[in-house]
């Protein structure tokens, strides 16, 4: 529209590994769709609020879709690359998610609401025809719970190597059996009526506001 809002939200997604030449004097922000701020304007995107407030730079490493273990990869992309940052942000995502790489090495991230049975694909997610294979192991894992302890796994190995900085870890929604903390209620609803608007993104940004006054 005239305000240019669409271009506005594409920013969030991945703005942080277009500012990279900043990364060892920023916050780095982790998450999923709900660190993206899908449905919210970017003004009130909770990673653009919190370097407002903190007059620190902080950058967007959402993906739509992602989980745990997509958390952990992009993470780990940019300490073996060297970088340093002042302080790392994890807004956990579901325990309950999957992903896995095709032979060209595309990542294809697998959602809960896949395992029903009238849905045969999701957005940023598999399809339940092209990926015949993938998604009868994520179906098994998930059915098992063992998707839970593979994802527990995972937070616990990200905790261990982030234990030298500076580091935030909570949820915008109860994580399944994990032990990480909603850092608030949710307050409002985005424009899609299903992630946290703009109500939550800012009183979250506030609260983390207050948590890195100490790394300074």
């Amino acid at each position: 529209n005239e305000r240019i809002q669409r271009f506005d939200r594409r920013l969030t997604w991945g703005q942080g590994f277009n500012r990279l030449k900043t990364a060892n004097e920023s916050i780095w922000f982790f998450g999923c769709s709900h660190v993206v701020c899908t449905g919210v304007d970017y003004d009130k995107v909770c990673s653009h609020v919190l370097e407002q407030i903190s007059g620190i730079k902080v950058l967007n490493f959402g993906l739509c879709a992602g989980g745990p273990m997509a958390v952990r990869d992009e993470l780990y992309k940019l300490l073996v690359k060297g970088y340093t940052p002042k302080g790392i942000i994890i807004a956990w995502p579901s325990s309950t998610r999957w992903q896995h790489k095709t032979a060209l090495g595309e990542r294809i991230f697998w959602h809960p609401a896949l395992l029903d049975d009238n849905k045969k694909h999701n957005d940023h997610c598999g399809s339940k025809y092209l990926y015949v294979d993938a998604y009868q192991e994520y179906q098994q894992l998930a059915l098992s719970g063992k998707i839970i302890e593979i994802n527990r796994q995972v937070v616990n190995e990200v905790r261990d190597r982030v234990k030298c900085f500076n580091y935030i870890e909570f949820t915008f929604h109860q994580v399944e059996d994990l032990d990480i903390k909603m850092l608030t209620p949710e307050l409002d609803k985005a424009r899609d009526n299903s992630h946290p608007g703009p109500l939550t993104q800012i009183r979250v940004a506030e609260i983390l506001n207050e948590e890195i006054k100490i790394w300074n």
